[in-house]
């Protein structure tokens, strides 16, 4: 394994990027790090672990050492490609990773995850939360998890939005300097199928084998099923899309649709008051 392929799969949190991660671990030729890559300490490099800093001259190949050193833990005179999955909450810890990607590893390849309904990622998040089960193969209590029901606010959710957006643009970025495979969740992931990770063994030059290890298993049911007045969220999401380029048209669209629900609260309690008195 002296000059293996090095990948990353990059998205936010339930964007589908542990799947992804699954689909291509159980490998033959691959070995990954299991569990989910911090970026900012990535990012940091071997500045993370020392006091003081790496030469400059040093630092594009200890990236190099350090990506080995950690994808690189169950590898195999078989391995050929070294991979890691990093899930991302904030635009800041996107800017950071593509920085040291475009700095320091030029010639990883980057497997992007998006997820279109973000209104279902954000409430999946959030039921992942509460329940404590964030993937398919850890235990669960089915009862608990199919009586959870999730309750979005209306700020919290154009806030993550617009996050989502931000993440978005800056990932994209990699276009433009690396080899990206870009995955969508509903095209890909939500047919529950494997075709599209048939697709990612010929773009890492990995032979194509029956991929017995992975089912390809999605962990949370329909958002409808749980998600309180989810379609009017998917429409509060429709509207913040055309709003993507302004955050401020974003926060004054939170501010607006809360001062709409407290008006209709007002009105309600009048007219319950107005029934008690008749």
């Amino acid at each position: 394994m002296e000059f293996p392929t090095r990948y990353l799969i990059i998205g936010m949190q339930r964007s589908g990027t542990t799947v992804t991660h699954e689909c291509l671990g159980g490998h033959p030729h691959v070995s990954t790090l299991e569990p989910e890559l911090n970026a900012r300490s990535f990012s940091a490099g071997f500045d993370a672990f020392t006091h003081g800093k790496i030469p400059q001259e040093l630092r594009p190949l200890s990236y190099y050492r350090l990506f080995d050193a950690l994808a690189g833990l169950s590898a195999t005179d078989q391995t050929t490609h070294l991979g890691v999955k990093c899930a991302l909450s904030h635009p800041c810890e996107a800017e950071a990773l593509v920085h040291s990607l475009q700095t320091f590893l030029p010639e990883a390849k980057a497997i992007l995850v998006f997820r279109n309904d973000l209104v279902a990622q954000y409430a999946s998040l959030i039921k992942a939360q509460k329940t404590r089960r964030w993937h398919a193969s850890e235990p669960s209590n089915r009862t608990v998890d199919s009586d959870v029901r999730v309750r979005i606010g209306q700020r919290e959710l154009l806030y993550y939005v617009a996050n989502a957006f931000k993440i978005g643009i800056v990932l994209k970025k990699l276009v433009k300097t690396h080899s990206v495979f870009q995955v969508s969740y509903e095209r890909d992931i939500l047919p529950g199928n494997l075709e599209y990770c048939k697709k990612l063994l010929v773009f890492l030059g990995l032979p194509l084998v029956e991929m017995t290890w992975s089912d390809a298993q999605k962990l949370s049911p329909p958002p409808e099923d749980y998600v309180a007045n989810y379609p009017f969220f998917r429409g509060l999401l429709e509207e913040a899309r055309q709003k993507s380029d302004d955050i401020e048209a974003l926060n004054r669209l939170a501010a607006q649709n809360e001062d709409r629900v407290g008006k209709l609260k007002s009105k309600i309690a009048q007219f319950g008051r107005a029934l008690l008195k008749s």
